[in-house]
C-alpha cells in the first residue's frame, strides 16, 4: 500500500483533488490495492487507487482494462471514472465501455460508464447514448447522464433547453436523417 493512502493530511485542492505528484507508485501497486479494497469493501482505499491510476496515466491502462471487464459493477465504474479523468479516448477503451454498457444492473456503474463515454468525446458512443436516450424504460439519473453525454460527444447544450430529453432525440432524429 503506498505511503500516500495512509497519511491522515493527505493534500488536497479545493475540489478534493489529490496532489497526484505524491502518487508514484507503479500501476500495478495501485490496481492491486484497488483490487483490496473491493475485497474489503473500503471506499476510501478504492478511491486513493484510482488516483493512484489516475497519476500513473498511460501506464495505468493495461489495468484499467480488466477492471472495466470485471463483473464487480464497482471495478466497473471506478475504470471508467478513471478513464474519464485521464481523458484518453482510446477506441479500444471506448469499445470496451461500450461493450460494458449492457452488462451493468447497477445504476452506479451504468451511469459511470455513460459519463466516461461523454467525457472522452468519441462519436463512437453515439449509438449507446441514443438507445438509451431513447428508451422511455431508461431511469431518470441514467437519461440525464446520457443526455448530458451525448450534448458533450455532439458539442450540444441538451441542458440548456427547456425539455433537454426532447431537444437530444429532436438532435438525434436530424442525424438519421
Amino acid at each position: 500500500m503506498s505511503r500516500w493512502s495512509r497519511r491522515a493530511d493527505r493534500p488536497e485542492n479545493s475540489r478534493g483533488v489529490p496532489d497526484l505528484t505524491q502518487l508514484t507508485d507503479p500501476a500495478a501497486s495501485y490496481h492491486q490495492q484497488h483490487l483490496d479494497a473491493l475485497r474489503d469493501g473500503d471506499f476510501r482505499a478504492r478511491a486513493t487507487a484510482s488516483w493512484g491510476l489516475i497519476a500513473r496515466g498511460r501506464e495505468s491502462l493495461p489495468f484499467l482494462g480488466s477492471m472495466l471487464a470485471s463483473r464487480d459493477p464497482d471495478s466497473v465504474a471506478d475504470a471508467a471514472g478513471v478513464l474519464a479523468w485521464l481523458g484518453h479516448a482510446d477506441p479500444t477503451f471506448v469499445d470496451g465501455l461500450v461493450a460494458a454498457l449492457p452488462r451493468q444492473a447497477d445504476h452506479e456503474s451504468t451511469d459511470a460508464i455513460v459519463l466516461a463515454l461523454g467525457a472522452l468525446g468519441s462519436r463512437k458512443a453515439v449509438p449507446a447514448l441514443a438507445a438509451l436516450v431513447r428508451d422511455d424504460g431508461t431511469d431518470g439519473d441514467t437519461m440525464a447522464c446520457a443526455v448530458e453525454s451525448l450534448g458533450k460527444v455532439a458539442r450540444r447544450r441538451f441542458d440548456r433547453r427547456p425539455d433537454p430529453r426532447a431537444a437530444a432525440r429532436a438532435w438525434l432524429d436530424a442525424q438519421d436523417r
